[in-house]
């Protein structure tokens, strides 16, 4: 029987194409923010805190030190993409670690993984003191691939987004009428589910270019 630590170099059995959407969780304190010094209005010094207190908090959906995973999206190989969702962060993380045990060692393929996926669920898997979750991302190694760094080509300065990489690969746009960028609206609307359905979709769309890559020899 192989080692657990063979398994991490031997086997790489399973693809998993992986998407995760990510937002802002709680809203940091407006006593946080100050007015703009000339400001004197009480009205137009409460907008502006505002404002800045909202700025601040969206972008906490991409520090995954203080921003929240709200769904994982997973295919296996050529499956059904589908969705990882709980209640809460916590237990979103759980139905993943849980998953992750249906295969020994897999190979993991995301787009901007390692500034994004992979470093987001690392952290989650510390916070949480989930091992599988941290062992697979805890560090780079052939079992983690980012189709952003194949496409970086020559130049390490290149971040092209995947809709970009799949106009480029697949001809037509890996969009369905909402970017990452509606993720904080629509959760907070108590839209889930159409968040659900884009991280599936964005599944589906990483594998079919992975696939353009592999069969030119870009898998790495």
């Amino acid at each position: 029987m192989k080692s657990y630590e063979a398994e991490k170099t031997e086997d790489l059995t399973n693809v998993i194409f992986l998407d995760i959407e990510t937002w802002a969780g709680d809203k940091p304190p407006i006593e946080l923010f100050e007015p703009k010094a000339n400001l004197v209005d009480p009205l137009k010094i409460l907008k502006d805190v505002e404002e800045k207190q909202d700025k601040a908090w969206r972008a906490q959906s991409l520090n995954p030190l203080v921003g929240e995973v709200f769904c994982v999206g997973l295919a296996v190989d050529e499956g059904e993409p589908f969705v990882i969702v709980g209640t809460d962060e916590q237990e979103t993380l759980e139905m993943l670690d849980i998953e992750l045990h249906n295969y020994s060692w897999p190979k993991v393929v995301a787009h901007n993984g390692f500034d994004f996926d992979f470093l987001f669920l690392f952290y989650r898997g510390l916070k949480y003191r989930m091992k599988r979750v941290v062992d697979l991302f805890s560090q780079k190694g052939p079992h983690l691939i980012d189709t952003m760094k194949i496409l970086d080509g020559t130049s390490w300065k290149t971040m092209t987004s995947q809709n970009n990489m799949s106009k480029l690969l697949l001809g037509r746009s890996g969009k369905g009428g909402i970017t990452g960028k509606d993720v904080h609206d629509l959760i907070l609307k108590g839209e889930g589910d159409r968040v659900l359905n884009y991280c599936k979709e964005d599944v589906r769309v990483l594998r079919d270019c992975y696939r353009v890559l592999e069969s030119l020899g870009l898998h790495r």
